[in-house]
């Protein structure tokens, strides 16, 4: 017997919105969407989650670091609150973990939906629209089967990869956005090829975090990101530096790239804490484009680019080895 396996593309692709009617105040829009395909190639249609349209949810608040709080809003029953209380924990020391990492306190709340389904839909989308007034900075969609636990290995993989992956990452995206550390792209105009920075920064951050909380995750992401081969493929190395925000490109380059990314800057790291190198960077104003970016790294590790990369390469596959379980 034969099984074919639906493929998840992506975990998440989220936006912000801000919309400003006339006589109303402003709103913020949050959309989530998870992409997969089918065993024939095509993408699977998406099952439209309404969360705030259901009459079943309940609220728990938590607190955060400083003033900020945490919000999970869930159909899960109620003798699960001490699960939720631990779910809380582990995105409490995210948060602490994040501002650590990268010497930048963390602003705004997090507004998390967990939505127990007896199976849960591959393909989704859900779009929120909440008052522009709250701190709402991360808004986030997790769904998780009924008795599954709400962390460690043994979560529902939608919100294991949320908490150890996804929250940790976009922390470090809102972190560098935060103040001027590099150019960035936007929209259609030509790119300033920093996207391997940004995004190997973020996924450091996610991986740094799993070994912390939950290390056999890291070990997965390090797995899915192909880290033990993508240096050694010359297409990838020579797409690096040029992989721009608005660029087409298909998932699995895409996928390999991020994990190309990660592992360059485990090599800059080594030579300069993070916390350092964004202070640096923010010295200068967040006016470096890639090509200065990669001056700036070989100063730092005393290397070239192209021996860098060689000993990144070597450095993914001693990671995926199936000995290694901790940095």
């Amino acid at each position: 017997m034969f099984r074919i396996a639906v493929f998840t593309l992506c975990l998440l692709l989220a936006t912000t919105q801000v919309v400003v009617a006339d006589g109303a105040p402003p709103a913020r829009i949050f959309s989530q969407t998870g992409i997969s395909i089918g065993p024939d190639g095509k993408l699977l249609p998406p099952v439209v989650l309404d969360p705030e349209g259901r009459d079943d949810l309940t609220e728990h608040r938590f607190p955060l670091t400083g003033d900020h709080q945490l919000s999970l809003r869930t159909n899960l029953p109620g003798h699960r609150s001490a699960d939720l209380r631990e779910l809380a924990g582990v995105i409490s020391r995210c948060y602490g973990f994040v501002a650590t990492a990268t010497g930048r306190p963390v602003e705004g709340d997090v507004l998390l939906y967990i939505l127990s389904y007896e199976r849960i839909p591959r393909a989704y989308s859900f779009r929120v629209e909440l008052d522009g007034s709250d701190r709402w900075s991360q808004v986030r969609l997790a769904m998780v089967e009924p008795d599954a636990p709400l962390s460690g290995l043994a979560a529902s993989s939608h919100l294991r990869r949320l908490i150890y992956g996804t929250l940790p990452h976009e922390l470090g995206h809102q972190l560098i956005d935060s103040r001027p550390t590099v150019l960035h792209d936007v929209g259609s105009r030509p790119s300033h090829h920093t996207r391997w920075f940004t995004e190997g920064v973020c996924e450091w951050l996610a991986v740094e975090f799993s070994y912390q909380e939950c290390p056999p995750h890291a070990w997965r992401i390090l797995r899915d990101r192909h880290v033990d081969r993508v240096l050694h493929s010359p297409a990838i190395r020579e797409r690096l530096t040029r992989w721009a925000q608005s660029g087409r490109l298909d998932a699995e380059l895409e996928n390999d790239l991020y994990g190309a990314s990660l592992l360059v800057m485990r090599q800059w790291l080594q030579s300069r804490p993070l916390p350092e190198l964004l202070e640096h960077l923010a010295r200068t104003g967040g006016a470096l484009d890639g090509p200065a970016l990669q001056a700036y790294f070989e100063n730092d590790t005393d290397l070239t680019w192209s021996d860098a990369l060689d000993i990144a390469a070597r450095e993914g596959r001693r990671l995926t080895a199936p000995r290694v379980t901790r940095r």
